[in-house]
């Protein structure tokens, strides 16, 4: 049980998520910030999708390095 729960806390979709996903908010944020406003989503919201995206693809891959 707790092995799969640390299994699970160190996942790439929780990174992606957790980390990935706040970090492109705030690029976005000073890069463009009207991205957001065209498109009718908050920074936060955007950059939790891309980042819960990215994570999915890093876990069903195994890897965050996409050559192989």
């Amino acid at each position: 049980m707790i092995k799969k729960l640390i299994t699970w806390y160190f996942s790439p979709l929780l990174f992606g998520i957790a980390f990935v996903g706040p970090l492109i908010a705030q690029v976005l944020l000073r890069v463009a910030p009207d991205v957001a406003t065209a498109l009718l989503v908050p920074n936060l919201v955007l950059g939790l999708g891309i980042g819960f995206v990215l994570g999915g693809i890093a876990q069903t891959r195994r890897s965050w390095i996409w050559v192989k």
